[in-house]
């Protein structure tokens, strides 16, 4: 499991109303946090040690924004394959 549950509160109100949006990333690596952290530096940030049952109930917020060059990667190759799946 990931030591770190890093979180941010996206709140962004309109005329029809307030719309919340919840992100979430685990990492074992404080930078690789920071970095995501500094992709959203107008909204609300946490860091948390992680454990099994705050994995659990952020996992379904996770955010899949590409980040290392192994993630872009792996996020190539599904965006191929998604592509050749509709064109069959």
């Amino acid at each position: 499991m990931k030591k770190y549950l890093g979180l941010i509160k996206i709140y962004e109100e309109s005329m029809s109303g307030t719309h919340i949006k919840l992100l979430s990333r685990t990492s074992d690596d404080m930078n690789l946090i920071n970095f995501w952290f500094d992709m959203y530096p107008k909204h609300e940030h946490v860091v948390l040690e992680n454990n099994e049952k705050l994995d659990s109930m952020f996992d379904i917020f996770k955010d899949m924004t590409p980040i290392t060059s192994e993630e872009k990667k792996s996020m190539k190759r599904a965006k191929k394959l998604y592509l050749k799946i509709m064109k069959e």
